[in-house]
């Protein structure tokens, strides 16, 4: 329980480069109020690294993390895995591959999330949950709003106070979230929730607002300009409202990054700065002949509804508006969103920042 006291925000991060790099340049003040939930994908391919080990991630992880609390999933974004992210989704044995190496290769800091299968299969869920348990003292459930056996997982689980072994977490995962449609989230996030009444300890829901092209129809609103709703506030704000017995329920989201794999190709890079605000975001997107990162950055940093804060992401932004970007590529600049985003929040949720 003492790994979750204090936790007042719960970002899904996968260990790419770009969303470690984000984490990594976090004020330590922002991290101690964080239970960040990192999906283990494989590492960047190379010669020497042709299949891209899921290991060379997680070593990199356990260094930027310390002894910080952090919960534990595997990608299953097609994209992101290898035959080692499937072979720790295998099922056989009770998730056998996944207790063995959360067991073997992952930080007592760690707080695994139990896996589930479809359909539910009680006995097989109890095994692994429990094997968890007793190794980390603490375990993660994440419940697609879709599940449809949220209730028979609900159904095995012991009342909080009638539990003999550790802490459970509860992810409400509703992925990607459309300009708008909160309400509707909030709503299919509440009806897994109720279904964990006094069950858990911890709660939250992971949504998203950011597309996988700032051109779709009805996010921005430009292709030079555009501002948007950050909808995964609402979802948990909402959440919050109606709350949930037993359990506190605090802000998740995806770090304001798409949650699902493209579909396509992605031809061409317009390069794009983002700017997160507490409850909404705008970018300025212009193509290298017209100015590039340059001139976005300093267009943004112009913009009346600019608010910086002392942090590795404004300092970037105002790099690159002086003519002098560190990184000229999309990785860059997602992480930039990334550490300027979870920064925001941890402000907006009342952390007493000096920034």
């Amino acid at each position: 329980m003492n790994r979750l006291h204090g936790r007042h925000y719960i970002p899904a991060l996968r260990t790419r480069d770009s969303e470690l790099k984000a984490y990594e340049y976090l004020p330590s003040v922002v991290k101690a109020g964080l239970l960040p939930v990192f999906e283990l994908t494989r590492s960047r391919r190379s010669k020497l690294n042709p299949d891209g080990s899921v290991m060379k991630t997680v070593e990199r992880l356990i260094g930027l993390t310390a002894d910080q609390p952090f919960i534990a999933d595997v990608t299953s974004l097609d994209s992101q895995g290898n035959t080692e992210t499937a072979a720790l989704l295998d099922p056989s044995g009770g998730f056998n591959n996944w207790c063995n190496f959360v067991t073997n290769q992952l930080p007592p800091s760690c707080i695994p999330v139990v896996h589930l299968t479809d359909p539910f299969d009680p006995a097989e869920f109890l095994s692994q949950c429990g094997r968890l348990l007793q190794h980390t003292g603490g375990a993660a459930l994440r419940v697609p709003t879709d599940y449809t056996d949220a209730a028979k997982l609900a159904a095995v689980l012991p009342p909080v106070e009638q539990r003999t072994q550790g802490c459970l977490v509860l992810l409400i995962d509703d992925g990607y979230v459309k300009q708008g449609e909160a309400a509707a989230s909030a709503t299919r996030c509440m009806a897994i929730a109720n279904a964990f009444s006094g069950k858990v300890n911890l709660a939250a829901p992971l949504t998203s607002s950011f597309p996988n092209s700032v051109t779709v129809p009805n996010f921005g609103g430009g292709d030079a300009y555009g501002e948007f709703r950050l909808e995964e506030i609402e979802v948990s704000d909402e959440m919050k409202v109606w709350g949930l017995a037993k359990a506190r329920v605090v802000h998740g989201d995806f770090g304001l990054i798409h949650p699902l794999d493209f579909e396509g190709t992605v031809t061409s890079w317009v390069p794009r700065v983002d700017v997160p605000l507490a409850a909404t975001g705008y970018y300025y997107r212009y193509r290298r002949p017209a100015g590039g990162y340059s001139l976005a950055a300093a267009l943004a940093l112009k913009d009346p509804k600019y608010t910086p804060l002392n942090c590795w992401a404004h300092d970037m932004v105002l790099a690159a508006a002086n003519g002098h970007p560190e990184g000229r590529n999309p990785s860059f600049w997602i992480s930039v969103r990334v550490n300027y985003h979870i920064i925001r929040q941890a402000v907006r949720l009342g952390a007493n920042l000096s920034l």
